[in-house]
């Protein structure tokens, strides 16, 4: 009887300690996503505001060249987009405030663009990225320590 006692303790030690370890692992990736998320959509926010800062430069010194004024928009839009479409994918992992950060931007210069000096245009969305940039550096930071307190 006393083996029996033994074994069924042991099992249930056994089976309470392996019931842990895969909690813990499925932690670890969780938080893993998390962060990929969080920090693919800073990249982004970044690479959208370094490219407007640069084209803001760019656009004052165009001129009324239609083609090349074309080319910058194409490829602001392609920025904005990579922006959005990290928005979409963090929406399933990040905090609901990160995303209501994002959904604020404007986009300014993807949508305005003729009606408008290209410097004001890039002027207002750099200033976005760079609001945005800060408060999800915050919210991230803060998502994030939370999730290491197992």
């Amino acid at each position: 009887m006393e083996y029996i006692y033994q074994a069924l303790v042991g099992l249930l030690i056994g089976t309470f300690s392996a019931y842990l370890a895969v909690q813990r692992v499925l932690y670890d990736k969780w938080w893993e996503r998390k962060w990929d998320a969080y920090s693919e959509i800073l990249t982004a926010l970044c690479d959208a505001a370094q490219y407007s800062e640069e084209r803001r430069e760019v656009y004052a010194s165009m001129g009324e060249d239609k083609s090349e004024k074309l080319i910058a928009r194409t490829d602001y839009i392609a920025a904005v987009w990579k922006v959005k479409r990290s928005v979409i994918v963090g929406d399933f992992v990040v905090n609901p405030a990160a995303v209501r950060v994002l959904e604020q931007l404007s986009f300014a210069a993807a949508g305005d663009w003729g009606n408008a000096p290209g410097e004001v245009l890039y002027d207002g969305d750099l200033n976005e990225y760079r609001e945005a940039i800060t408060n999800l550096r915050k919210i991230a930071r803060d998502d994030l320590e939370k999730s290491v307190r197992w």
